[in-house]
Parts: C-alpha cells; sequence; structure tokens
C-alpha cells in the first residue's frame, strides 16, 4: 500500500505518461495483456506459486523441526533453512543448462518434483535426511523459478515493458504469499499438526503446478513464438 502511494508521486515525465484517474485501469489492461498468453499465465503464477510455497515452508520448519527431529535450539533451525538458500543457488547454477529457456515446459517437471520432495520431507525424521531431502526441496525449486523468471521478462519486454511485467509479477508474488501466509495461520490456530500441514503443502503445489502449466504450447520458445502470441496472431 505504501509502495503505491509513493508511485503516485513518482515524476511521470520518467515513466510512461498516465493520467491520475487511470493509474488502475491502465495496470488492469497492462495485467490482461501480459497474461494473454499461455507462456506469460505459466510463468507469472508459477513464480507466484514457488514464493508462496517458500514462505510457508520456512515458516512451517520452525513448527515441524522440534516436533520431527526433537529440535529445539533457533540456531540448529536457521542451519536448516540455510539448506534452503543452498538449494536454490545450486538449483539457480544449474538452471541455465537443464532448463535453457527454449525449453520452458522442462519447468513444470521441476514444480513436479520440489512438490514431490516436499511429501517425502514430511516423512523424514533425522536430522541429515532432513538437510538433504530441503536441499533437494530448493534444488528443484532453483530449477523451476529461474527459467519462468527469464521468459516472463523477455515476454514483458515484447509486449507491455520489462517495468510493467516485474510490477505485475510483484503484485502476483505479493498478494500469493499473502495468501499463503494467512491460510498457513488459520492452520495452525486450529491446531493442525506440522507433518500434516506439510504433506498437504507437498500436495498442492503438486496440483498447482499441473494446473498453471496444463495450457502450455509445445517447446517452440523463439521470438517469433512470442511475438505471435503477444500480438495474438
Amino acid at each position: 500500500m505504501v509502495s503505491g502511494l509513493v508511485a503516485l508521486f513518482i515524476s511521470r515525465r520518467v515513466i510512461e505518461v498516465v493520467e491520475h484517474g487511470a493509474v488502475i485501469p491502465h495496470f488492469i489492461s497492462m495485467m490482461r495483456r501480459l497474461l494473454s498468453t499461455p507462456r506469460a499465465r505459466f510463468a507469472t503464477l508459477g513464480v507466484s506459486l514457488f514464493w508462496s510455497a517458500a514462505i510457508v515452508l520456512r515458516v512451517l520448519l520452525v513448527a515441524w523441526a522440534p516436533v520431527v527431529l526433537l529440535i529445539t535450539e533457533t540456531s540448529e533451525i536457521a542451519k536448516l533453512t540455510m539448506f534452503t538458500a543452498f538449494g536454490i543457488a545450486i538449483g539457480s547454477i544449474l538452471a541455465p543448462k537443464l532448463i535453457p529457456i527454449t525449453f520452458l515446459r522442462r519447468a513444470r517437471v521441476a514444480a513436479y518434483l520440489m512438490g514431490v520432495a516436499i511429501v517425502l520431507l514430511s516423512v523424514v525424521d533425522t536430522l541429515w535426511a532432513a538437510r538433504l531431502v530441503l536441499l533437494l526441496v530448493c534444488v528443484a525449486g532453483g530449477l523451476f523459478v529461474v527459467p519462468i523468471n527469464a521468459a516472463l521478462q523477455d515476454i514483458g519486454h515484447r509486449s507491455i515493458g520489462s517495468g510493467g511485467a516485474v510490477g505485475i509479477q510483484n503484485f502476483f508474488e505479493n498478494l500469493a504469499m499473502l495468501i499463503a501466509s494467512g491460510i498457513y495461520t488459520i492452520v495452525m490456530g486450529l491446531g493442525v499438526d506440522p507433518v500434516s500441514t506439510m504433506i498437504v503443502l507437498g500436495v498442492l503445489v503438486l496440483i498447482a503446478a499441473f494446473v498453471v502449466s496444463r495450457n502450455l504450447p509445445p517447446d517452440t520458445y523463439d521470438s517469433a513464438a512470442i511475438l505471435s502470441e503477444v500480438s495474438g496472431e
């Protein structure tokens, strides 16, 4: 909300000229244009899926570790979350080789692997097993988020502009994280145990990954294909 208020005072000479009363309609118009293509919908919703699952998983680890791994020291729990950073970094390094932007459809496999790994994490009960599976979760997450991020930037550049694409991406990401955090808070308030919550999270990631990728076109991601989609031809 604060970012939105600040944006009203940004000089219109620096950005695209939009009348004050037309800011929201203009944003909605850009959103519709960007999301009119299957690849852009997959990328936008995929990034939102990744960050919403990531934020819930990080908070869930704090409740899950003491119950399953019998870890009570905050420093040990912090070391667990350290493996998430390592995993995402490894996945990000591997992504250009394993899932280049020209083969965007492969990213959905990484999303499925992330969901399966989260379910697997719910059944491990030793510290090192948890660390390794958590590393796998985040390697898959890095493999998933890097190519779809790149695709979204490319599609945005060719349609509504990179700035508009980033704005819409951030809107969906933060909305997804807000909703996911709210649902998790309600679930924890109802007293659902962390293991069950972990299983449900993994299953929901699998379902969501299938839904957002079901209409992806074949892997012909090139300039001609993107221009054709953007122009509606």
